[in-house]
């Protein structure tokens, strides 16, 4: 900034003769300001705010951040330098050009040609001072980040010495890093959001079941067990359609023991239960179950998941049964040889037997729930792993199902012995109530008819009489003033049910209607912070017919890894398409509708990179390889075909794509610590491999926003430059709210 630069204002009668000479009087004031004031981050706010111990735990995961936002700053800076270059020479061309009117003025006859010369002069003199003054806020803003970049090389270097995983391959230190710090979150719980209890509880089983964090769990068992049973998650958050999730929610602060034979071949530590759960493990010489029940209820467990001898459950197996909250006992299933399926493994809510015992149940009949969908192998008389053909070749070896490919390549053998309590059968005294089990015909001690009498034990529930009474008294309302409509039949057409499964098994009209298949898209936007808040409003952003839908928004990723994460979610839920929408763009209401319209296999809209002029972040192949970038040469609303980069700011894609590929999908490189292939790229060049075309619509338009700066960038046609405000006629184009 220069004096010079404020005489515009009284050119332009912006401003008053007073408010000039104010601004003049105080110009040494301004421009001193402006030298001293700071556009990045201090010192402190990166010691104490990037690098915090709470988002960044451990010495590696500060390294690799610091060095990550030195980098930005560095290639920031070096693309700083070639805009000056540019608008210095774009200078040079100006000032010809002004000679070459000034001769064709000195020609001129005519005075109005005169006055057109001198007035295209004027102009051309004013783009000069705009890039003059553009240049010193460049110089500015290269200062800056000078400073910062100085600031980074002052911490990297102490962090460099004290690295747990080495400085060459950045992903080592991400199991710890995430296990550490989704253990703070959870033990801090109520700081959090909604939306980040959701992935917080999500986050940190992940962290503690991953098999790269085996021994740290065992050193911060005391801690882990802190965060995973502080709180009660159905306390303060909302049931969820996530089947994961809900068990999480459901049997938090459970107690949970598991029996089985000294000779299972299962190696019952890989098995998923809920990581805030207590675990313990009992074995049998061969599993009676009645004298198992015995002696989980004498142990004072919740619940007790039984194993028999010759049974091989898959490692989610557990959880699946213990997603039946409702039932006290159920079982997996397993099919013998003669095709049928069998009861195999057990889960008993002990907690709910003594409920029903309190309130006075005498009798234990009741049979327990198989769950044919929860499937298990088991091992046959010749020693070979045996099952549903479907899961299990006849040599034993499991096939396409990762719950049993995923420990050993195998199923889940038992790789040491693990140290557990023997329980003889003469040691288990009998409980007050009997319970006891019939093998043959599949039912177990319960208590059927204590069940059905709870709903009418004085205190439990609203008087029933009182109910009958009232709704006596409600049956063939009339309508009043003589309505000529007929009285309100006596049974209702209209029902409730509590989930679609108890409404599909209550009516055959519903269960026919909804046996079919649903497309489903997953709707991705990470956020690097937690902090972070979406661009795009998600309420107001119009969905494809005929389709379910939901959003997950994974976060404290870097940008690879977070792909990576939605994308195995995506899988993992069954989702169709995966459509990604980064945090910093807003897109258009209607971008999801028009993508998917095309059905292709990846499409996705046009948006401009974060400075002027502008240039498509995607990028293109000339015939002769060389890439490029698009600034304003191409035809609006033209559909392109073989993007070279396709970003993933407002991108769908078919999950399909991914099953083809072999994880991780996506992947960042760097040379000599700066960034040189971008996860993007890296995607883009695995399809182009696999003949995918890779589209992109320009007719979806969307607007990149550095939030930093609160500048947007879009086309011409939506966005202002100069006054960074969006064309009014466009206010209810884009899925976002503007002022």
């Amino acid at each position: 900034m220069e004096e010079k630069n404020l005489v515009v204002l009284k050119d332009l009668d912006l401003v008053t003769k007073d408010d000039v000479k104010f601004l003049q009087t105080n110009s040494k004031e301004f421009l001193d300001r402006y030298r001293r004031r700071s556009l990045f981050r201090s010192r402190f706010e990166m010691d104490a705010f990037v690098l915090n111990d709470t988002e960044h735990p451990t010495p590696d995961s500060k390294y690799w951040q610091a060095i990550g936002e030195q980098a930005v700053h560095v290639s920031e800076l070096i693309r700083l330098g070639f805009n000056a270059q540019k608008s210095k020479a774009e200078v040079e061309l100006l000032q010809a050009e002004i000679e070459e009117l000034e001769d064709d003025k000195n020609q001129a006859e005519k005075d109005y040609k005169i006055k057109q010369i001198n007035a295209k002069i004027k102009t051309k003199q004013i783009e000069i001072d705009e890039k003059s003054y553009g240049q010193l806020e460049c110089k500015k803003v290269a200062q800056e980040r000078l400073k910062e970049i100085r600031n980074w090389e002052d911490i990297i270097p102490n962090l460099e010495a004290n690295l747990k995983h080495g400085k060459e391959d950045w992903e080592k230190h991400h199991p710890e890093r995430a296990l550490l710090r989704t253990e703070w979150q959870m033990r801090n719980f109520d700081m959090l959001d909604d939306e980040n209890k959701k992935n917080t509880v999500k986050f940190f089983a992940a962290s503690v079941n991953h098999p790269d964090n085996k021994e740290l769990v065992q050193e911060r068992k005391e801690q882990i067990a802190e965060g995973a049973s502080k709180y009660d998650m159905k306390k303060v958050i909302a049931p969820t359609s996530d089947p994961t999730m809900q068990k999480l929610l459901d049997h938090k602060r459970k107690n949970l023991m598991i029996i089985h034979s000294d000779n299972s071949p299962v190696d019952f530590g890989n098995l998923r239960p809920h990581p805030g759960m207590q675990v313990v493990t009992r074995t049998m010489p061969s599993v009676i179950i009645p004298e198992a029940l015995k002696h989980a209820i004498q142990s004072g467990v919740d619940l007790v998941y039984i194993v028999e001898d010759d049974i091989v459950p898959s490692v989610g197996g557990m959880m699946e049964l213990m997603s039946n909250k409702d039932e006290l006992a159920v079982t997996g299933a397993v099919m013998r040889e003669d095709g049928k399926q069998y009861p195999a493994t057990l889960l008993v809510n002990i907690e709910g037997i003594r409920a029903i015992e309190n309130l006075g149940g005498k009798e234990h009949n009741l049979e327990p729930i198989m769950v044919p969908e929860v499937e298990c192998l088991y091992i046959g008389k010749d020693g070979i792993l045996k099952g549903n053909p479907s899961i299990v070749n006849e040599n034993g070896r499991p096939i396409g199902n990762e719950n049993f490919e995923k420990f050993n390549g195998t199923y889940l053998h038992r790789i040491g012995t693990p140290v557990t309590e023997q329980i003889m059968s003469t040691e288990a005294t009998m409980p007050k109530k009997d319970v006891f089990v019939d093998r043959e015909l599949g039912t177990i001690a319960g208590a059927i008819e204590a069940e059905k009498k709870r709903s009418i034990v004085e205190g439990i529930n609203p008087p029933i009489k009182a109910i009958n009474d009232f709704a006596e008294e409600r049956k063939g309302l009339k309508l009043a003033s003589g309505s000529q409509f007929l009285q309100q039949p006596k049974v209702s057409s209209m029902k409730d049910f509590e989930s679609k499964k108890a409404l599909t098994d209550g009516d055959p009209i519903a269960k026919k209607y909804f046996n079919r298949k649903v497309r489903k898209i997953m709707v991705a936007s990470p956020h690097r912070l937690q902090t972070d808040l979406n661009s795009t409003d998600f309420n107001i952003l119009q969905m494809p017919a005929a389709v379910d839908s939901f959003l997950e928004s994974p976060w404290g990723f870097n940008v690879s890894d977070s792909r990576n994460t939605y994308v195995q979610i995506a899988i993992d839920k069954g989702a169709d398409w995966i459509f990604s929408v980064d945090d910093d763009t807003i897109i258009p209401r209607n971008a999801l509708v028009q993508l998917f319209s095309h059905q292709a296999d990846i499409i996705g809209g046009f948006y401009y990179r974060k400075y002027f002029p502008l240039e498509s972040v995607g990028m293109f192949e000339a015939e002769d390889t060389t890439p490029y970038a698009l600034d304003g040469s191409y035809k609006f609303g033209e559909v392109l075909h073989n993007v070279l980069v396709l970003p993933s700011g407002c991108t769908l894609i078919k999950v399909d794509l991914f099953k083809r590929m072999e994880p991780p999908w996506y992947k960042t490189f760097t040379v000599n610590q700066r960034a040189s292939l971008t996860e993007d790229s890296y995607l883009c060049q695995r399809l182009r491999e696999m003949d995918v075309d890779v589209m992109m619509d320009t007719s979806v338009q969307c607007l990149h926003v550095d939030k930093q700066k609160g500048t947007i960038y879009g086309h011409p046609e939506f966005i202002d430059a100069h006054t960074n405000t969006l064309n009014t006629k466009y206010s209810d184009y884009f899925a976002a709210q503007f002022e």
